[in-house]
């Protein structure tokens, strides 16, 4: 699958890559099996992750099986392909069938003719994720968009409710140059008639959102048709204890408690609760604060050791970055040390990310986020040079070696700007 044109990888082959056709057909040859059960389908550009696996869990408490697919993936691509049920997770339960179906796609090469050329890598596994679901025979099925949501792969699918969650400026060669264009491609998986749900936008891009849902006849839930607002309390023991304000007329659980960290978590929460709630709304308010506590997702606010305190975040725009940095610093307010690790992919912006971050790390380290993707580390470090001293060292495994050295008793590390740097980091620490 790898050895087809990879999207996440570059961006050199885009123009005969980023299309729906092929996908259509893809399924049309396989008997369809985007269409084999409910689906909650998520689109944005930060925490779409998050949300589809809070909704997942959620899904799964109450008895239904769920099938969950999200990317990127942190170690390996098991991560993006997941079903839950009762409570368990395990990538690794269903290797043999995941081999025997990759092996049908393979059988039928011949079936790429007839959608316009190699599909891509990421159409390859979202057509691999739709026939374990069906194989398996969920009951319900959450997908996050790859990227955009308009021609992305994963809206072949005909979805019960859908989500966006917050829409910034990215993937400007895909998506266009403004917050408007990009918002029209993350919109393209409004359906006709289907609810959809709209975390917290910028002015620009909710005008597009509301327009679009408005012509499509979706009934439209607004993040501000769900709560008043919230408070979040960090734990010690690595949670989150949210107290939500509910609207009035909402009998949601005034209280949760989340494996993942920040602000904008207890936002995605709060959306997941009410794509479910719309989709299910008799579910029992245990069963939902069951799912949550439940809910991990590698690479998300994920802590590898209290002694010293290692976190490894994914987080790669400002906001998200932000986000995590004031959760790690809310959960260390009294470790003697904090140091930074980081390293971005050069389409991320890593000026802004330096503004957010720079001035918070009594030590910075920037690293290469492995080798996955394009980046230029060197440019990185002298970015943040300006903003506060820092050191550069290339290779990640380097890096977090000289990062634990630095850590007295009850120091603390952040990992952060990159999924792929925190999968390097991962590994090293395994």
């Amino acid at each position: 699958m790898e050895s087809l044109s990879n999207m996440e990888r570059n961006d050199r082959d885009k123009k005969r890559a980023y299309r729906l056709e092929r996908m259509v057909e893809l399924c049309h040859h396989f008997d369809d099996p985007q269409d084999f059960c409910p689906v909650v389908h998520i689109a944005g550009s930060k925490g779409k992750g998050s949300t589809a696996a809070f909704t997942a869990h959620i899904l799964a408490s109450e008895g239904m099986k769920t099938g969950l697919y999200t990317s990127p993936h942190l170690v390996n691509y098991r991560e993006r392909i997941r079903i839950i049920e009762d409570g368990a997770d395990d990538l690794y339960a269903r290797d043999t069938l995941l081999l025997t179906l990759m092996n049908r796609i393979r059988e039928n090469l011949d079936i790429w003719e007839l959608t316009g050329g190699y599909p891509t890598t990421f159409e390859l596994l979202t057509l691999l994720a739709f026939l374990l679901f069906r194989e398996e025979k969920c009951d319900y099925v959450v997908l996050e968009t790859g990227l955009g949501g308009r021609l992305d792969a994963t809206n072949v699918c005909r979805p019960s409710v859908t989500l966006i969650t917050p829409v910034e400026k990215e993937h400007t060669s895909f998506l266009g140059n403004t917050l408007a264009e990009i918002a029209g491609e993350k919109g393209g998986i409004i359906k006709e008639g289907i609810p959809l749900l709209l975390s917290p936008q910028k002015d620009e891009a909710l005008a597009v959102l509301s327009e679009k849902s408005r012509k499509m006849n979706a009934p439209l839930i607004l993040f501000s048709d769900l709560i008043d607002g919230y408070r979040v309390k960090y734990l010690p023991e690595g949670i989150m204890d949210v107290s939500y304000e509910w609207k009035e007329n909402l009998p949601y659980p005034p209280h949760v408690s989340l494996p993942l960290f920040g602000t904008v978590q207890a936002e995605n929460a709060a959306m997941a609760i009410g794509a479910v709630k719309t989709l299910l709304p008799g579910l029992g308010n245990e069963t939902v604060c069951q799912g949550l506590r439940r809910t991990s997702l590698p690479g998300r606010s994920q802590i590898l050791s209290q002694n010293p305190f290692i976190m490894l975040d994914g987080s790669h725009t400002p906001r998200s970055t932000e986000a995590i940095r004031d959760a790690f610093l809310k959960i260390t307010k009294d470790a003697p040390r904090r140091i930074l690790l980081f390293g971005c992919a050069a389409d991320k912006d890593a000026k802004a990310m330096a503004e957010v971050l720079a001035g918070s790390f009594d030590e910075i380290i920037i690293s290469r986020p492995g080798t996955f993707k394009e980046s230029d580390p060197a440019q990185v470090a002298r970015i943040f040079s300006e903003y506060a001293p820092c050191r550069l060292l290339i290779d990640p495994v380097d890096a977090v070696e000289s990062a634990r050295n630095g850590l007295s008793e009850g120091g603390a590390l952040l990992v952060t700007g990159s999924f792929y740097l925190a999968g390097e980091v991962y590994n090293a620490l395994s």
